[in-house]
């Protein structure tokens, strides 16, 4: 590389190699740096460097130091100098957090310094503080970035505001995620932040991430924004328990796909519907704690009816938020 201003030039060439060893990245460079002067002459200035990286994992299976490694680099130049520079770098809280702690210092015990920075991740906005110090000043800084809309349902914040951008809506569905990044909020918002304009945009529920008690009648919708627009969207959620009912032979046996329907007294409720599997099993979901299902089946109007109490006190697990319970149909 060569840079040229008015009566002085630079000249500079360098070599590097990088390689990693069971984990442990290394690199070992080479600069050779030359300046002419104003008065003619072309002083030189080589510098080797060595850089080293080795992760916490290598050493321990604690899980915080999973997150962690620890760097050194050092450089000696053509006059003697040596510069060190010793690092500690990691994340914590699932990599919302991620932190840096280095500390620098040299041979001839001038221009050593350090510095401290965090950064956490939110849901809605990403905050960032830093420290440093050397041997002449000292530094500290705190920011804060996110975005802000405010809609029919209220404000919701965004780590990012694009210029094509969609609220999704969907009652009772505090934590659970988009396939696009977006997390609902507490009152069931969510902003993905950016769009791909005038154009189609697949926007999908990740199932996984759904509260135990909550179902997406729809899990996939498809929007085509127009460029710049702000557009709203809603997923119709059912709230309620769910359940697989194997359905007892001590009453009527309802045939293979015969429809059950739960009994609402609120007459403005959507029709919440299942169908009977194999093996006598009705899956539902959006249940109330207690109530009635009526399973209808044939022409002749075959029917019987389910009640059942108490599925709040039936037991789940993280792994399945489903209840079972054993009912007659009668």
């Amino acid at each position: 590389m060569k840079n040229w201003g008015g009566q002085s030039s630079n000249t500079s060439v360098g070599m590097s190699y990088n390689n990693n060893y069971k984990g442990i990245s290394y690199s070992l460079s080479y600069m050779v740096d030359r300046v002419k002067s104003y008065n003619n002459s072309w002083p030189e200035n080589r510098v080797v460097s060595l850089d080293i990286t080795v992760p916490f994992s290598l050493l321990t299976n604690n899980e915080m130091a999973q997150t962690m490694s620890a760097r050194y680099g050092i450089s000696i130049d053509n006059h003697g100098e040596t510069r060190n520079q010793a690092g500690l770098t990691g994340s914590a809280l699932e990599n919302k957090f991620s932190y840096g702690l280095y500390q620098n210092y040299n041979s001839q015990g001038s221009n050593y310094g350090g510095s401290l920075n965090g950064t956490y991740s939110a849901d809605n906005s990403t905050l960032s503080a830093g420290y440093s110090y050397s041997d002449t000043n000292r530094t500290m800084n705190v920011s804060m970035s996110g975005g802000m809309i405010a809609h029919s349902d209220g404000i919701s914040l965004s780590p990012n505001i694009g210029d094509t951008v969609a609220i999704i809506t969907a009652d009772g569905a505090k934590g659970a995620e988009l396939t696009m990044g977006a997390k609902f909020d507490r009152f069931g918002n969510a902003i993905i932040p950016q769009l791909a304009s005038n154009t189609a945009n697949q926007i999908s529920v990740n199932v996984n991430t759904l509260p135990d008690d909550i179902t997406f009648k729809d899990t996939s919708m498809m929007v085509y924004p127009t460029e710049g627009a702000i557009i709203k969207r809603n997923f119709k959620t059912k709230i309620g328990y769910q359940a697989i009912i194997h359905i007892s032979t001590a009453g009527k046996i309802p045939p293979f796909g015969a429809i059950a329907t739960l009994i609402s007294a609120d007459k403005d409720d959507d029709i919440n519907t299942g169908i009977v599997g194999s093996n006598n099993q009705l899956y539902m979901s959006g249940l109330p704690n207690s109530g009635k299902l009526n399973i209808k089946w044939g022409n002749q109007g075959d029917q019987c009816s389910i009640s059942y109490t108490s599925l709040e006190s039936i037991a789940v697990t993280a792994d399945s938020p489903v209840r079972t319970l054993i009912a007659e149909c009668k």
